[in-house]
């Protein structure tokens, strides 16, 4: 990545319809050039993470409330009163502004209007100011407001990390309103390497800040050592619980005819001919919830074993989740592979009579599910929503079909179309911010200040250049109403 200068993911799939690619900005050719410009943006990046240091070491000895009041007031003191009024009403869409209106001025976290153009083909007319910042003169001209959110695009800016800091910083360990935060892994003791390269990553990147503690469970039939257990926790600041799943919840139900589950390779599709990942889906589906290690914690984050965080995280994901009242956030939406979940929108939709004001965004043109669903190896979710009754009593009734075993349903996008049946979009949140990579598939932050050595994308959050990709459109439906 440093050394080409760009930024781009490549699919291991022959059509490159499963994973977003984003595109990077190529430097020069020349080794003294791509020297120096890697130079200039690690002094950068560098410079601006120390300066994120010294204000999150700031707020962690002082009362949070305060800063953010004061930081609020201050913002909004510096910004034109009709930007204001765009910003609320049309959060992440466009408008149609008149001539009259028109005035060189900033737009914090929406980008910045220099100019504006009075003339169009020689008549008076209006522009489009969309929500990214960009004015689209020659494609606007004299269109109606209506005219300008088909437009517009869909992306929209976001909080800096530093803006984020603020907001959501530390609270102290013993404060009442420091969030009941846990990070989960599901792992096994062979797999101790690739574990401890992201329990590491992990720690520099965030949580030596903030020491929330881990539970980190087990197969009933793997065993760990003390070895094992002592070199984990040598790896990280907080404490952590080792905990063997339960028998009961990971074992195949008696109500699932094992003669019908077809264990066959497929030449594309992972994981077809396992049983033990049909279990590990049916547990992140529904038993983890219900285990006694995660009692007592409010959210949990969850970190698969094979994933990094490649950009320091200053503020905290927990405060931000508990002060906007979130139920789930994720990184990513990317596509299923449809063998894999044949039925599966069909049982949730004849047997689960609910809907959201997002629902439909996960539909095709004839109503049929169209695989998109938050990748579930990043996600931040209240543990209160999902240990309901509302969510278990929806889990209990795709357990019942045996769907998890004779097909092979995914934790994915069942947590995806169970929440679109009982969750509106105001308790979703989309971890922009967030650096991460998993597999060959990876999310690109706005802000990349915080990533040393990382050449500045071009960045497209919905994977633009994948015209084909039915979860580009539903992304940018489903962002578009996000707050």
């Amino acid at each position: 990545l440093i050394a080409t200068g760009t930024l781009r993911q490549v699919s291991s799939r022959p059509d490159n319809k499963r994973y977003h690619r984003y595109r990077g900005v190529p430097v020069s050719n020349t080794a003294s050039a791509i020297e120096e410009s890697f130079r200039a943006r690690q002094d950068a990046a560098a410079k601006y993470r120390s300066e994120l240091l010294e204000l999150w070491t700031t707020l962690n000895s002082t009362v949070p409330n305060s800063k953010k009041d004061s930081f609020q007031q201050a913002d909004l003191e510096r910004v034109d009163p009709k930007i204001i009024d765009f910003a609320k009403t049309h959060k992440h869409q466009c408008a149609w502004i008149p001539t009259s209106h028109c005035t060189p001025y900033g737009i914090p976290d929406l980008g910045s209007v220099s100019q504006c153009l009075t003339v169009i083909d020689g008549n008076l007319a209006g522009i489009c100011l969309c929500a990214d910042g960009t004015m689209l003169s020659k494609s606007c001209g004299r269109q109606t407001p209506t005219r300008c959110s088909e437009i517009c695009p869909t992306l929209h800016k976001y909080p800096s990390h530093k803006t984020l800091l603020e907001l959501y910083g530390p609270h102290p360990p013993n404060s009442k309103k420091r969030p009941k935060g846990v990070i989960t892994t599901l792992t096994i003791s062979s797999r101790l390497v690739p574990f401890l390269r992201t329990l590491r990553r992990f720690e520099e990147s965030f949580n030596k800040r903030y020491q929330y503690p881990y539970v980190v469970f087990f197969d009933p039939s793997d065993t760990f050592t003390a070895e094992y257990t002592a070199t984990v926790e040598s790896a990280v600041a907080g404490n952590v619980n080792f905990v063997s799943i339960p028998t009961r919840d990971w074992r195949v139900p008696d109500s699932v005819n094992l003669s019908r589950v077809l264990l066959k390779q497929h030449e594309h599709i992972p994981h077809m001919n396992s049983l033990s990942y049909r279990q590990m889906c049916r547990f992140f589906s529904g038993p983890f919830f219900r285990q006694p290690a995660l009692k007592g914690y409010d959210y949990f984050w969850r970190l698969d074993d094979d994933v990094s965080y490649v950009c320091d995280i200053f503020y905290d994901p927990f405060v931000l989740m508990q002060e906007q009242r979130k139920v789930y956030g994720f990184t990513m939406l990317l596509e299923e592979f449809m063998e894999t979940i044949p039925t599966l929108h069909s049982v949730v939709s004849s047997k689960i009579n609910m809907s959201t004001d997002w629902s439909h965004f996960l539909l095709n043109s004839t109503g049929g599910y169209t695989g998109c669903h938050f990748w579930s190896n990043f996600e931040i979710g209240s543990l209160k929503w999902f240990r309901s009754p509302t969510y278990m009593n929806l889990f209990d009734i795709l357990d019942s079909s045996g769907g998890f075993f004779y097909e092979r349903w995914g934790d994915a996008p069942v947590h995806t179309l169970l929440l679109s049946q009982a969750v509106n979009s105001s308790s979703l949140y989309y971890f922009e911010s967030i650096a991460y990579i998993h597999s060959n598939s990876f999310h690109v932050p706005t802000d990349l200040t915080t990533c040393v050595g990382h050449s500045a994308p071009q960045y497209d959050a919905y994977g633009s250049n994948n015209e084909h990709s039915t979860c580009t459109n539903q992304f940018a439906h489903l962002a578009s109403i996000l707050e």
